[in-house]
C-alpha cells in the first residue's frame, strides 16, 4: 500500500509556518538590497526581474518544510483534476491505483500507440504542480496532432519523503512498468520514459534497475529497449562540489541549502549507490542500457548543469550515437517548468523546443 498520506499541521507548526513566511519576506528583502552587488557580471540571471524571482524562490524553498508544503499545496492527484477541471470537455480524467498502492494519473487514452511515463520533479518532497500537468496536456495533444498518431502521458504520484525514503520511489516506478507491461500488455518499443530534476533521478534509476536489478526490488520480466528516455535537468549527484554550484548560484532558482535538505530526507540512512545517485556508477555500468534514444536537457544558468555535463559524457561513453546532451544557454533549473510556475511564461523556451522535437522524432 501506499505510504504517503497528506499530512495535517499541528497549531505549533502553522506557528513555525508564519515564521517561515516572515523569513521569506525578509530573504525577498536581501534579494533586492544586494541586488547592487550580484547583479553584475557573468554570475547573474539574465535579467533583473528573473533575479527578484530566482531570489525569492531561493528564500521559498529554503524556509518552508516538506511538512508545511505537502499539506497545504494539492497533492499530485489533486493537481491533475484541477487541470482537467480547467481544461474542461478537451482533458477527461482518469486514474489508476496499482498493486501497491501508487496512484497514477492518464493524460490522454491509455489504449495510445505511445505512452509517455513522466516522473515529475521535486526533490523528492513536493508533488507535482498544475502547470507541469498542463504543460505534458499540451506537449502530448501536439505531437499527437503532429504525426497523426495518439500519444498518452502517465504521470505516477509517487510517495513523497520524509514518509516515505530511498529506495520506495524506484520500486513505485517499476511497478508503473510493470503495470504498462504486463497489465495492459504495452510494449517497451512504445514506451517513451522521463522526467524533470528528482523525477530524472527516479527515471535514470530504473534505467539502472532495467539493466541490473535493484537487489531489493523484483527485476522486471522479459525486459526490452525503451523507445526513448528524456532527462530534464536531472539530478544526478547529490554532491555540491562542481563548480557551477558558485558561478550559478544567483542565476538559478535552486538553494544548495535546500537539495542537501531533500536529498537528506530522501535518502535517510540508505548510502548513495548508482541507483540514486547516477553519476557514482561507472561508465561500464551504462554499457547496456535498455534505450533506442537518450535526451539530456541541462540549463546554462543552473547549479546542476556541470554535473549533467559529466554525466552525459560518461553515458556517452557507451551510448554515443543515440544520446543528445542540449544545454540551453540562459536557461535555469527545469526552466520550462520553472517559468510557467512563475507566471512569466510567455513562448516555449529552447529547452522545450528541443524536447517536443524529440519526442516528434520517437512517435
Amino acid at each position: 500500500m501506499s505510504l504517503y498520506e497528506k499530512p495535517s499541521l499541528s497549531a505549533w507548526e502553522y506557528i513555525t509556518l508564519c515564521w517561515a513566511i516572515v523569513r521569506i519576506v525578509f530573504g525577498a528583502l536581501a534579494t533586492v538590497l544586494t541586488t547592487p552587488f550580484r547583479f553584475r557580471g557573468d554570475n547573474k540571471a539574465p535579467t533583473l526581474k528573473l533575479h527578484f524571482l530566482y531570489g525569492v524562490v531561493r528564500a521559498f524553498v529554503e524556509n518552508i518544510t516538506p511538512r508545511h508544503s505537502q499539506a497545504l499545496a494539492p497533492s499530485t492527484t489533486e493537481a491533475y483534476e484541477q487541470v482537467a477541471k480547467a481544461l474542461g470537455s478537451g482533458f477527461k480524467p482518469a486514474g489508476v491505483k496499482l498493486a501497491d498502492g501508487t496512484l497514477c494519473c492518464w493524460v490522454g487514452d491509455k489504449s495510445a500507440d505511445t505512452v509517455i511515463v513522466w516522473f515529475h520533479g521535486g526533490g523528492y518532497v513536493f508533488s507535482a504542480s498544475g502547470e507541469s500537468i498542463e504543460m505534458i496536456s499540451n506537449l502530448v495533444s501536439q505531437a499527437s496532432k503532429v504525426r497523426k498518431t495518439t500519444v498518452a502521458a502517465l504521470v505516477p504520484e509517487y510517495d513523497l519523503a520524509p514518509h516515505a525514503t530511498y529506495p520506495r520511489q524506484l520500486q513505485q516506478a517499476a511497478t508503473v512498468i510493470r503495470y504498462l507491461t504486463q497489465d495492459l500488455g504495452k510494449s517497451y518499443s512504445h514506451l517513451i520514459v522521463g522526467g524533470d530534476s528528482a523525477g530524472g533521478n527516479l527515471a535514470l534509476g530504473l534505467m539502472s534497475h532495467l539493466s541490473h536489478p535493484h537487489p531489493a526490488i523484483p527485476a522486471l520480466e522479459n525486459v526490452r529497449s525503451l523507445k526513448g528516455v528524456f532527462l530534464i535537468s536531472p539530478w544526478v549527484t547529490f554532491k555540491q562540489g562542481a563548480p557551477a554550484f558558485r558561478t550559478n548560484r544567483y542565476k538559478d532558482s535552486l538553494s544548495r541549502p535546500a537539495l542537501k535538505r531533500w536529498s537528506d530526507l530522501f535518502l535517510r540512512n540508505a548510502p548513495e549507490d548508482e541507483y540514486n545517485s547516477p553519476l557514482s556508477a561507472s561508465e561500464d555500468w551504462w554499457r547496456d542500457v535498455q534505450a533506442e534514444r537518450i535526451l539530456v536537457i541541462g540549463g546554462g544558468d543552473e547549479l546542476l548543469v556541470d554535473d549533467i555535463v559529466q554525466f552525459t559524457e560518461k553515458l556517452q561513453k557507451h551510448n554515443g550515437q543515440k544520446t543528445e546532451l542540449v544545454v540551453a544557454r540562459g536557461e535555469s533549473h527545469n526552466h520550462m517548468i520553472s517559468e510557467r510556475r512563475l507566471h512569466i511564461f510567455e513562448e516555449p523556451c529552447e529547452s522545450e523546443v528541443r524536447l517536443f522535437k524529440w519526442i516528434l522524432d520517437q512517435v
